[in-house]
């Protein structure tokens, strides 16, 4: 077993023994073990000497995805409206002016859609369609409103025999630098 510098750096930037060359491919777990290690490192020393406080708070992809089947593995619902005003910050409902609404009669979650991904699928086939022509609201509610899309010109719906919509959501971790490509 050896150390960051022999195995990888020395790997990476010099000519010794187990040299990684352009266009090799490298053992990408050592790589990715190391670099996570030397990532370590040097937050320990940046946050010593410049007061860098160590922010935290990063989400692996798998508490990522039991949240959002804690969330969303019992169901959710999706409904559009013609209603034509844009969405406000208070918005609880899909149509503040009482417009028509249709709620969505087959919703699916996929937790394992890709890494840090999950997807929310809702589709909408069938007589429930006859009740709006222009769509300008889309929401997604589970006990009230998560998320909402204004459509401005509207998505007009006239003659149409089904309508999907997919909303992936995704797992960003803002504060701390990519380990995985």
């Amino acid at each position: 077993m050896g150390t960051l510098y022999e195995f990888t750096r020395c790997g990476l930037f010099h000519s010794k023994e187990e040299v990684i060359l352009p266009h090799e491919l490298p053992n990408l777990e050592q790589v990715l073990k190391d670099y996570k290690r030397l990532r370590e490192i040097w937050h320990a020393i940046v946050s010593k000497y410049y007061k860098v406080p160590d922010v935290g708070g990063g989400f692996t992809d798998y508490g990522f995805k039991y949240v959002m089947d804690g969330t969303f593995g019992a169901g959710c619902i999706f409904q559009v409206t013609d209603d034509s005003s844009p969405f406000g910050p208070h918005d609880s409902v899909i149509s503040p002016l009482n417009r028509p609404v249709i709620s969505f009669n087959d919703c699916k979650f996929e937790k394992d859609h890709a890494l840090g991904q999950v997807l929310l699928t809702g589709r909408l086939e069938g007589a429930g369609l006859e009740k709006v022509k222009l769509i300008h609201r889309i929401g997604v509610f589970k006990d009230n409103l998560l998320a909402g899309d204004f459509i401005h010109d509207g998505l007009h719906v006239e003659e149409v025999d089904r309508i999907e919509i997919d909303l992936i959501i995704r797992l960003i971790n803002a504060n701390n630098p990519k380990t995985e490509f």
